[in-house]
């Protein structure tokens, strides 16, 4: 999900994650910078918590970069009722922010984009 600081463009991309029901949300992801516009892949398991609602919460998360290898984090995710906000934060700085929605029972596809760059009107 790698952010080519001064690439110009903003970075916008999209990440559909599957909803397993052992607390992970298993995840493919693309985004405005990707080489070649490949779909890359991201993991992130729930860390225990007291939150009722069964995404909300914070995620032990990692992916890999096309370069560069292996990245590791927190992500936090908030519900705003009728959607989610987003949250990666890799060496205590928010990297991405997102919004994203259910899709059925097990899907939940999230836009995002630089954690610095913008913010986003929504909740």
């Amino acid at each position: 999900m790698k952010n080519k600081k001064g690439g110009g463009a903003q970075l916008w991309g999209m990440v559909l994650y599957e909803i397993i029901g052992d607390g992970c949300l298993n995840g493919v992801w693309t985004n405005t910078h990707t080489d070649s516009r490949k779909m890359m892949n991201e993991i992130a398991r729930k860390k225990k918590g007291e939150e009722k609602d069964p995404i909300a919460g914070e995620y032990y998360v990692s992916w890999i970069e096309e370069k560069g290898g292996p990245v590791s984090g927190t992500l936090k995710v908030e519900s705003k009722i009728t959607h989610y906000s987003f949250e990666w934060i890799v060496s205590g700085k928010v990297s991405f922010k997102g919004v994203g929605i259910l899709m059925g029972a097990d899907k939940l596809a999230v836009t995002y984009w630089d954690g610095e760059g913008i913010s986003f009107p929504v909740g």
